[in-house]
C-alpha cells in the first residue's frame, strides 16, 4: 500500500500554458481525496522556498513540503531543515559561469527567502562572503543547452562531487552542496513519518526528478515530460489527478 507521494510542483501538480500559470481543479480534488484517505502528500520541488510559498498560497497542497531541490524541507509539524551549501564553492561556481559564458539569469537563495541576482555589478561576488552560511541553492539559466553543457562539464571537473549539478530542463540548472536532492530529503521524510520505501511513490516530469525516483518505489512521470524521466517510469501519466487515482485504486485492491 502506498502511503506517501512525493510530487514535483512546475510541470506536474502547476501548470504553464499560453495563458499562463496556473492548478488544474482535478489535481486538487484527487489530491484531497489521497489526504482524507490517510495518505501523506509532500511537494518536491526545485523552486525555492519563498517563491513556492507565494506561488502555492490558498492552493491547500499541505505543510509537507521539499523546496530548492532538497536543501530545505518542512514538516507538518513546523519543523525546518536547511541544507547549506558552503559559500566558497557558491563563489567558485559563480566564477565559473561568469568566466565561460553570459548567463541568462545566476542567482543564489538565502534561508531567509531572499533571492540574490546577479545584475553585471562587480560587486556580486562580494555578497557571497556577506551570506556566508545562509545560501540554500543557485540557479543558473542560460541562452543555449551549449552552454548548460560546458558550465556542467566545467563545474564538476573543478568540484566533483563536491556539489550537486541538477538540470530539470535544456537551459536550466540547480546546483546545491554535496548529496543535497530531492531524493536524499525523501528518504528523510520517510523516515520521519515511519514509512517504508515500498510504501513511497513518485511524480515527475524534469531530469531533475530522476532523484525523486531514486528514492521511491512507484514511479509516474507526465506524459509531456523529460524522455529520460519517462524510460525510467512505471507509468507515464496525463495528469496528477490520474496518478493519484491509480494510487487509490491500488491502495484500495490491496486493502
Amino acid at each position: 500500500m502506498i502511503k506517501i507521494l512525493f510530487s514535483d510542483f512546475d510541470g506536474t501538480m502547476y501548470l504553464h500554458d499560453e495563458n499562463g500559470d496556473y492548478m488544474p481543479e482535478e489535481n486538487l480534488k484527487a489530491l484531497q481525496k489521497f489526504r482524507e484517505s490517510g495518505c501523506h502528500f509532500v511537494i518536491t520541488t526545485g523552486r525555492p522556498q519563498g517563491v513556492f510559498l507565494q506561488l502555492s498560497e490558498g492552493m491547500g497542497l499541505g505543510n509537507d513540503y521539499i523546496c530548492a531541490n532538497g536543501s530545505i524541507s518542512v514538516y507538518d509539524d513546523g519543523t525546518r531543515i536547511v541544507r547549506f551549501m558552503d559559500s566558497t564553492k557558491a563563489r567558485g561556481v559563480f566564477e565559473i559561469v561568469r568566466e565561460n559564458i553570459d548567463p541568462r539569469k545566476f542567482c543564489y537563495y538565502t534561508d531567509d527567502g531572499r533571492t540574490v541576482l546577479y545584475e553585471h555589478n562587480d560587486d556580486y561576488i562580494d555578497t557571497f562572503n556577506e551570506n556566508d552560511g545562509h545560501i540554500s541553492s543557485i540557479t543558473l539559466i542560460t541562452n543555449t543547452h551549449h552552454d548548460l553543457d560546458l558550465c556542467e562539464r566545467l563545474i564538476r571537473e573543478r568540484f566533483g562531487d563536491e556539489v550537486t549539478f541538477s538540470p530539470p530542463e535544456a537551459i536550466l540548472a540547480d546546483i546545491t552542496e554535496k548529496g543535497v536532492n530531492k531524493g536524499r530529503t525523501i528518504e528523510e521524510f520517510c523516515e520521519h513519518y515511519g514509512i517504508s520505501r515500498e510504501e513511497t511513490a513518485g511524480i515527475g516530469d524534469g531530469r531533475n526528478d530522476l532523484a525523486i525516483f531514486a528514492a521511491v518505489n512507484l514511479k509516474f512521470a507526465m506524459n509531456d515530460g523529460s524522455e529520460e524521466l519517462k524510460k525510467a517510469a512505471d507509468y507515464c501519466v496525463d495528469s496528477a489527478a490520474e496518478a493519484i487515482e491509480m494510487i487509490m485504486k491500488r491502495n484500495e485492491e490491496e486493502a
